[in-house]
């Protein structure tokens, strides 16, 4: 669509995949019970044949990942955005 701005990787930052991705996130001391019930409830929405069609179209999938899995996941992810950033020596306005 922009054939003269170059791709973030050809801007000298081929790390930056801009990959969307989405998950819930309850606060920080909930109990374990509740954060087990809602992954249950996440999960058996996410396996339905809908929801999966739902995300299909639009060219996206659940990844049905356990607590610790998205949690290591999603530190991950601000890690490497950090690292971006710092490099990109972002500023703000």
């Amino acid at each position: 669509a922009l054939p003269d701005v170059p791709t973030v990787g050809e801007a000298g930052f081929p790390d930056a995949a801009l990959e969307g991705w989405s998950g819930i996130f309850a606060p920080r001391g909930t109990p374990d019970a509740v954060v087990e019930r809602l992954a249950r409830a996440i999960g058996r929405a996410t396996q339905a044949p809908d929801v999966r069609a739902a995300l299909a179209r639009i060219g996206s999938f659940a990844m049905d990942l356990s607590d610790a899995a998205f949690q290591t996941f999603a530190e991950a992810e601000v890690a490497r955005w950090r690292e971006i950033v710092l490099r990109a020596n972002a500023q703000t306005r």
